[in-house]
């Protein structure tokens, strides 16, 4: 039961983590998850 919950979780960040992740090389994902930042990251593509 616990490694069931566990890989949910996993999952969870899974969808998550492009948001910290793809951030730098998907700058066009970017405004979706950060609209309010306008990606100063582009620089690290």
């Amino acid at each position: 039961m616990r490694l069931i919950v566990n890989f949910l979780v996993f999952l969870g960040l899974l969808r998550l983590g492009p948001a910290a992740q793809t951030r730098f090389h998907h700058p066009a994902t970017t405004s979706e998850w950060f609209p309010a930042q306008p990606a100063p990251t582009k620089r690290r593509d």
